[in-house]
């Protein structure tokens, strides 16, 4: 059985049309790698994991759960501005 997660944190991220950041545990003090997030939008928006180019849809009301290490999400908006929820848990802090 594999050990809990020890590190948690929670962001509410604001999109527009220009791309927005959010580095994993900037509201929990200190960046750790999220090895399980779980996001949330109140509108459609593009969201890019890391400093990947690809980019995945959130759907509005939909909860969608990641299981791959994360650090860092860019997201901007399909047609209207909103926001996005943020739940991260991992177990490695970053410098």
């Amino acid at each position: 059985m594999p050990a809990p997660f020890v590190i948690r944190d929670y962001a509410r991220c604001n999109f527009t049309d220009q791309c927005s950041e959010y580095y994993i545990g900037d509201n929990a003090g200190y960046r750790f790698l999220s090895e399980e997030t779980t996001l949330c939008s109140n509108k459609d928006c593009w969201i890019y994991f890391n400093d990947d180019s690809n980019q995945c849809r959130l759907i509005k009301d939909c909860f969608f759960t990641f299981h791959s290490k994360i650090f860092k999400l860019r997201i901007n908006r399909v047609d209207e501005d909103g926001y996005v929820d943020v739940w991260s848990e991992g177990n490695i802090k970053r410098k």
